[in-house]
């Protein structure tokens, strides 16, 4: 039976995740900081010990583990401010463009990439959701959309898992919850 393309689309981008993970624990010599960095970029925790697992989960630091929110927003944050940094320091690009706009695009991308290599699971969907609208209304200039974009029930945005986002685990930590 042939691939379809988004067979092996999905095949490629497991191999990358993997062989990324593999750079990453092999770079870094402290196998268990390896494992963990590893599971903060590609999110996945197979390389972390079972007791340093268990480490986390009796400080009450598992979550950390996860890529949701909490990392999608720091990475946008981060990218942003330093693309703006970096076009505000070109005073021939910061005084006749909107750079603002171009920075938000840019993290928009980087986050994006970042759902992509993670394998996208349900936290960092929803969360990229979240920070997509957040950088959207930003490059689009709509400050109504930004209030807006809590009220929005990302659970209806899922299109491709529908399933995953209506668990209970999976609503535990909704932005509805928020509101």
């Amino acid at each position: 039976m042939a691939e379809s393309t988004v067979d092996r689309l999905r095949l490629w981008l497991a191999n990358l995740r993997h062989r990324l993970t593999l750079r990453i624990t092999g770079a870094i010599d402290d196998p268990g900081d390896g494992a963990v960095a590893a599971a903060l970029i590609t999110a996945e925790r197979g390389p972390v010990s079972p007791d340093l697992l268990q480490a986390y989960r009796d400080a009450g630091l598992a979550h950390i583990l996860v890529i949701a929110g909490m990392h999608l927003s720091m990475v946008a944050g981060l990218v942003f401010v330093l693309f703006r940094y970096v076009l505000a320091a070109i005073p021939a690009v910061a005084l006749r463009w909107p750079v603002k706009k171009w920075c938000a695009a840019g993290a928009f991308l980087v986050t994006l990439g970042y759902l992509i290599i993670s394998g996208g699971p349900v936290p960092t969907q929803r969360a990229f959701i979240m920070n997509g609208l957040i950088l959207l209304a930003v490059c689009w200039t709509a400050r109504r959309c930004r209030c807006a974009a809590s009220a929005w029930p990302p659970e209806r945005c899922c299109c491709c898992s529908p399933r995953p986002w209506s668990a209970p685990a999976s609503s535990s930590l909704s932005p509805r919850s928020t509101v």
